[in-house]
């Protein structure tokens, strides 16, 4: 973009944008989710639940989103993703367990289970 061309807009995003008149000529629609939730399947609820953990713990970002694909189960119980991980036949617990509502993907709970 030339010079003349960001130095005649700019002046005008700036009036268009400390106009209170044009700041609310625009009515922006209302958001409401879709009626199956935000989260809609079981894969997304594991890829959810792994930046959740993530952002959480920073030094455990080499972990790729195949790896909990493969290492995590998801399950829908009464509009709450509940995602595990898988431990080994007779394990009792030892692993990471994260509720993320359907509707609107809140986190309902997050348990380290020993």
């Amino acid at each position: 973009m030339k010079l003349s061309r960001v130095c005649f807009s700019l002046p005008l995003l700036f009036a268009a944008l400390t106009n209170p008149g044009m700041a609310t000529a625009y009515d922006w629609p209302h958001w409401s989710p879709p009626k199956e939730g935000v989260i809609r399947d079981g894969k997304a609820a594991i890829s959810i639940a792994r930046l959740i953990w993530l952002s959480m713990n920073p030094d455990l970002r080499g972990s790729s989103d195949e790896a909990w694909q493969t290492g995590m189960v998801a399950s829908l119980q009464n509009g709450i993703w509940h995602v595990v991980e898988k431990l080994p036949k007779g394990a009792l617990g030892g692993g990471v367990e994260i509720d993320l509502s359907q509707s609107d993907a809140k986190v309902t709970g997050i348990y380290l289970t020993q």
